[in-house]
């Protein structure tokens, strides 16, 4: 449980495994359980080499949305998909599920 208005710590880590440089664009987003609303908390942009990781340390103030939401990472970069030839814009998700104490709608 985090209360209203208070700030989360939230890490994550991002590993290349392109075999080449690539440019990590990540999004943190709140989701509210019960309309799906968003909110955006955060983002930026990572460049790493091949085999190369970052750990992402970020602090997200938890946002009056819903007594349940969602906080996500989606990360989006140029890859080759499996089974592909040609880069494309690859897009993954991680989230977490976070109890909210203080939420009045």
């Amino acid at each position: 449980m985090v209360k209203l208005g208070t700030t989360q710590k939230l890490a994550f880590t991002i590993h290349n495994v392109e075999h080449q440089t690539t440019l990590y664009r990540y999004e943190l987003i709140a989701v509210a359980s019960d309309n799906n609303t968003t909110q955006p908390l955060d983002s930026g942009v990572v460049t790493l080499a091949h085999d190369q990781l970052q750990i992402i340390n970020k602090m997200v103030k938890v946002p009056s949305m819903s007594s349940r939401i969602a906080i996500r990472v989606e990360l989006k970069y140029e890859g080759i998909a499996s089974g592909n030839k040609t880069p494309s814009v690859q897009q993954h998700a991680i989230q977490y599920w976070v109890k909210v104490t203080g939420f009045h709608p």
